[in-house]
């Protein structure tokens, strides 16, 4: 063992160490284990008692330079007082800080900036500097908004993408009703526009200062010398309008005949009255000739031709119903073969000679009733050729029915009820008298036989006694016919179960028996029936159990009770000096007398001894070493007053050269103790359990967590010896990347490499070009020089494919929009058609409409519901669509935008919900109804469309067949069909607002048809000009109602009755409207009423409205065909500009009338009052 080093040694040793003066300065000691004396540890001339804040860093202490590193440098009790500096939070990243969020630091936050100039810190595009670019923001904060760039645009009212140079609008981009382009003459006038086609309609279009000039628009018009509306092909002149004289139509084939015209009826004369260039073809007053195919002078009713004269092979008489078959007529007699021999609607009828007779089956069981019998060809259902039905009123009877038990004669065989019959039941001889049978002895028969019964179960038929259910006895018989004998006899005696063997009955378990039943006994005494050893004969034992059946258990005569001893102090110990002898212990006794004091509870063989004087586990030796409160002593063989824990010995008193302590680390050593001072020796000199740690003179170690030699300035430790993954060095900026040190190479990957504390800066490896992107679509200007950064500055992306870095909806992902620009940067501007589902998505179906021709019209057939958005042009299609809601819409309206069937089928065909907007549609074509647009069954809306030249059996341009339409600045026009050129609607309902129906021709109702079930009603209605080779040349109405208000009814022109309407059925009503200036060749020239049509006029008193200035043959005005034609006249006109011709009302009495302005009336019975 090495001697302790004296406290002096010690003391000098750590001076040394230390480098300080030796025995100088009073501020320079260390604590010493005795004095207390304080020292410097880090050199730096202060204690800590002296005001040193930090006696580990030489940099610390009183009167420091205050630097900005976070460290109390001059012990003030501030961090970093007056050395910091302001930087300026910079949330959108553009290099330039708010002016009002800032904060005081050595070092900039992340996320702030040394330049707090931006003025408006959300925006990466705003900052002192940045481009102005026009977008209602300081991009460059001086102050001033979109100062550069503005741009003049005129105002463009008609759409038609011209600007008023008279109305100038500067902005930053063009915006919805404003172009670029200022030279528009018009711009009221949507058809007027530089390099817009020159019309006939008083108007510059072009924009060249000239109306009307030549542009090859020029119309040629014929003269018509009979006036019958149609001119010589020969005899034409060019020009914008028709000059006196002169018409449209130049299709006449007879100019000089004013009854003959194309669309004139057809009559039997040998002339071609509707110039098809055919004689007497479809004559009006033609008679009808069946065909006689099979010669029987009876023609065939479905087969009919008309005709002047009777064609070859031809009868007057039509009622043949086979013309195939000569046999068949109505002179022909009646036979079973199929056949309507004789043309009366009943084929194989009972009077056929050959007919058969039969017989009712009512109940249906295949038999019939030969009492109610019928004659006809063929079975009539529910009747048979069979008669041998007993009683055809029930199915259970016939001759292939079963005999049964029931009273009635079932198999038709004349009997009832024989032994025979199917559910006949078996009888049972009871001999006895008991009720029950003998099963040996039986009879089959309805009813039951004398001494016979139902149930054969009898056990012995000659024991009356005996018999199912009857009451057992002890008498060897088995009485209730059970197959057992004597069980459960109603005279059995009691016997008691003896389960132990020991010749005593349990009296609870009894049972009855004729005789004496195995392992039972007559007597009932046992206690126990389960112990042969518990009886009324049995000794008594200390059990717990009443061996001798008395009554009483355990008693203290028991053969086995033991002997106890008290326990007066009741600590488990008894004394051997007081005893009792009893089966169990009585309280405070035991069967324990060991104990050597019975006064002491603490004092017996079970207690641990105690340091007391007291002999207190009874073992006769006072306080021996094992005493349990016998303290631990340690020893100290370095006198240092600590003990050795490995050297203890417990002893009630303290042995010699021991100590109580024992945290003594090294006994031998007694510079080694808890509370020493931890030196870099290799000792724990302060018995911590480590060796030098935080010694006084230990070193300070930096964390290398990454490997790279550079250590972390924020995790550090004091140790002699360099710990593992430590180093000396202080300066790596980021502990956890082994690629960032002092020297490292910059790359970019978003960190500081080189701990120069700039992070990706100019120069880093692998930089990108960033491109501008003004407009914030994703996509940069094509046109920008590239920004090489290793992240995108701010306002700039990767992509360089911006054709229009200045608006956000043009870009390459954009989709072509009707708007003169190029969208999606594809190099070509419109000329497009676009679809819009419901749920948004927008999709480019220009090749599908874009894929017709003039020649081959393209089919576009839909059934989703969305919108198309069609630009200006041409489109040759024919469109169908079964969708719920489709819209079709023309980008600048109806002047621009055509859909052409070219006459192949019709332009749109909707059986769904279709929205017409801003379109033209023209040359359809259809057999049936709707050459132009037929709507079958759905919805139309049409707002701003043209429907035009359409050609069709009925509705040449707009058919509507169970539909709804509804028309908002609508034309219809040019259209040439047999029923409505220009509408036909059947079983539909039209509103209209602002319609025009202009210009088209039909066989009847040339302007519109309206047929039964139908309902118009309009408001600003121009039916007009509208040519009828037969009736109604404006409207015909065979049914439904019409209603009129604000609308006129003029100038439309018939080759028969009703040059205005011709009214069949229903009711028309027209308030504050005009039917004037109509003119039909026969009678009604205004109106034509026949049937129970009504015609309800309402006038002002200050507005011409009325029915005038109309001409016919007779009735210029109106004329009633029928007496129940009814006419109301309230405030209406009948005079207004000019008078109606020949007569303002004429009825079918040949009642005449002539009435003024502001007139009211009715006409009703064939007179008006």
């Amino acid at each position: 063992m090495k001697p302790p080093v004296p406290p002096s040694i010690l003391l000098v040793s750590l001076l040394v160490l230390a480098g300080c003066p030796g025995g100088g300065g009073a501020d320079t000691k260390v604590p010493d284990h005795d004095s207390g004396v304080t020292s410097d540890a880090d050199a730096d001339g202060y204690t800590a008692d002296a005001g040193d804040c930090d006696d580990h860093e030489d940099s610390v202490f009183p009167g420091a330079v205050e630097l900005c590193n976070g460290v109390d440098d001059n012990c003030d009790g501030a961090i970093d007082e007056g050395v910091t500096s302001r930087f300026y939070a910079d949330v959108d990243g553009d290099g330039f800080g708010s002016t009002t969020d800032f904060t005081e630091a050595c070092s900039g936050p992340v996320g702030f900036v040394e330049r707090g100039t931006d003025c408006d810190d959300g925006n990466a595009a705003v900052y002192p500097g940045a481009e102005d670019v026009c977008d209602d923001v300081d991009n460059d904060c001086d102050g001033d908004v979109d100062e550069d760039g503005l741009t003049t645009f005129y105002v463009d009212a008609d759409r038609d993408g011209y600007g008023d140079p008279a109305a100038p609008k500067e902005a930053c981009a063009g915006s919805p009703g404003v172009v670029a382009d200022g030279r528009d003459c018009d711009d009221d006038d949507a058809t007027s526009y530089p390099s817009a086609r020159e019309l006939c309609d008083g108007a510059d279009n072009d924009c060249d200062g000239e109306i009307d000039e030549e542009t090859g628009l020029d119309q040629d018009w014929f003269q018509d010398r009979d006036e019958d509306g149609f001119g010589d092909p020969a005899r034409s002149v060019s020009a914008c309008a028709p000059p006196d004289g002169y018409v449209e139509q130049g299709t006449d084939c007879d100019d000089l005949a004013a009854e003959t015209w194309p669309g004139a009826e057809e009559v039997c004369d040998r002339a071609d009255n509707d110039c098809d260039g055919e004689l007497d073809d479809g004559a009006v007053d033609a008679l009808a000739w069946y065909a006689d195919a099979d010669a029987d002078t009876f023609g065939d009713v479905s087969v009919v031709s008309w005709a002047c004269t009777a064609p070859i092979g031809s009868v007057a008489d039509a009622g043949d119903c086979d013309d195939a078959n000569p046999s068949v007529s109505p002179a022909a007699a009646e036979l079973c073969d199929g056949i309507d021999n004789n043309c009366d609607g009943s084929t194989d009828d009972s009077s056929a000679a050959d007919a058969a007779v039969w017989y009712a089956d009512g109940d249906g069981d295949g038999f019939g009733d030969a009492t109610s019998s019928a004659t006809s060809c063929a079975q009539p259902a529910g009747w048979l050729a069979d008669s041998t039905d007993c009683d055809d009123t029930s199915a259970a009877v016939s001759p292939a029915s079963a005999e049964l038990c029931n009273g009635a004669d079932d198999d038709c065989d004349g009997d009832t009820d024989e032994d025979s019959a199917t559910d006949a039941p078996t009888w049972y001889q009871d001999r006895d008298g008991d009720g029950y049978g003998d099963a040996a002895r039986t009879d089959i028969a309805c009813s039951a036989p004398a001494d016979y019964v139902a149930a054969g179960t009898d056990c012995d038929d000659l024991a009356a006694e005996s018999w199912p259910g009857a009451d057992e006895l002890c008498d060897g018989d088995d009485n209730d016919c059970d197959g057992t004998v004597d069980e459960d006899a109603i005279d059995a005696l009691e016997w008691y179960a003896d389960t132990d063997g020991d010749g005593f009955g349990d009296a609870a378990s009894v049972s009855l028996s004729c005789s004496a039943v195995a392992g039972s006994v007559a007597d009932a005494s046992d206690c126990d029936d389960t112990d042969a050893g518990v009886s009324p004969d049995a000794l008594e034992l200390c059990n717990g159990v009443d061996d001798n059946c008395d009554g009483a258990t355990d008693e203290a005569t028991a053969l086995d009770a033991g002997t106890w001893y008290a326990d007066a102090d009741a600590d488990g110990y008894g004394e051997a000096a007081t005893s009792v002898v009893d089966c169990s212990a009585p309280a405070g006794w035991l069967a324990d007398a060991s104990d050597c004091d019975d006064t002491a509870a603490d004092v017996n063989p079970g207690a641990l001894e105690l340091c007391n004087l007291i002999d207190d586990d009874c073992d006769g030796v006072l306080d021996e070493d094992d005493a349990i409160d016998a303290a631990t002593w340690y020893a100290d063989r370095d006198s240092d007053g600590y003990g050795d824990a490995a050297l203890g010995v417990p002893a009630c008193s303290q042995p010699l050269a021991y100590v109580a302590d024992d945290t003594d680390c090294d006994d031998l050593d007694s510079g080694s103790y808890p509370g020493g001072l931890e030196v870099c020796d290799g000792a724990d000199n302060d018995c911590n359990g480590t060796a030098d740690d935080a010694a006084l003179d230990a070193s300070t170690w930096y964390a290398d967590a990454d490997g790279d030699g550079y250590g972390d300035a924020a995790v550090t430790t004091d140790a002699c010896d360099a710990p593992a993954d430590m180093v000396g060095d202080a300066t790596d900026c980021d502990d956890a990347d082994s690629s960032s040190h002092p020297g490292g190479t910059e790359v970019c990957d978003g960190a500081d490499n080189d701990c120069d504390t700039t992070i990706d800066e100019a120069g880093a490896v692998g930089e990108l070009d960033w491109y501008v992107d003004g407009d914030a679509d994703g996509y940069g200007d094509e046109a920008d020089a590239p920004t090489v950064a290793c992240d995108a500055p701010a306002g700039t992306v990767a992509d360089n494919t911006d054709c229009d870095d200045a608006t956000s909806d043009v870009n390459p992902g954009e989709t072509e929009y009707c708007d003169g620009t190029d969208n999606d940067c594809d190099g070509s501007e419109d000329g497009t058609v676009t679809f819009t589902d419901t749920s948004g998505t927008v999709s480019d179906v220009s090749a599908a409409w874009g894929a017709g021709t003039r020649a081959s019209p393209a089919g576009i057939t839909t059934s989703t519901s969305g919108t198309y958005d069609l630009c200006d042009g041409t489109y040759y299609v024919e469109f169908t669509t079964s969708a719920v809601d489709v819209t079709l819409e023309g980008f600048n309206g109806s002047a621009y935008t055509e859909l052409n069937a070219n006459g192949s089928g019709r332009v749109v065909w909707a059986t769904g919900g279709v929205s017409l907007v801003g379109l033209t549609l023209a040359d359809g074509y259809a057999v049936g109804t709707g050459g132009t647009l037929f709507v079958s069954g759905g919805d139309a809306v049409l707002d701003d469309v043209i429907v035009s030249d359409g050609a069709a059996s009925k509705g040449a341009n707009i058919g509507c067949s169970s539909c709804t339409l509804d028309l908002t600045d609508v034309t219809v026009e040019n259209g040439a069909g047999t029923s409505g050129g220009g509408v036909f609607v059947t079983a539909g309902t039209v509103t209209g607002n602002t319609v025009v129906v202009s210009g088209n021709s039909a066989a009847s109702g040339a302007g519109m048809y309206f047929s039964s079930s139908s309902t118009g009603t309009f408001t600003g209605l121009d039916l007009s000009s509208n040519t009828a080779t037969g009736n109604g040349a404006g409207l015909y109405q065979s049914g439904g109602t019409v209603t009129l208000t604000r609308s006129s009814i003029t100038s439309n022109s018939g080759a028969d009755y009703g040059g205005g309407v011709y009214l069949s059925a229903g009711t028309f009503r027209m308030t504050t409207s005009n039917i004037d200036s109509n003119d039909a060749a026969v009678l009604g020239g205004g109106a034509y009423l026949t049937g129970a049509a009504n015609l309800y006029c309402t006038g002002s008193s200050t507005t011409n409205a009325g029915i005038w200035g109309n001409t016919a043959l007779v009735a210029g005005g109106a004329y009633l065909a029928t007496t129940t034609a009814y006419l109301s006249s309230t405030t209406c006109d009948w005079t207004a500009s000019s008078d109606n011709s020949l007569y303002d009302i004429v009825t079918s009495l040949l009642n005449i009338y002539n009435k003024g302005n502001n007139a009211s009336f009715t006409c009703t019975g064939g007179s008006c009052t």
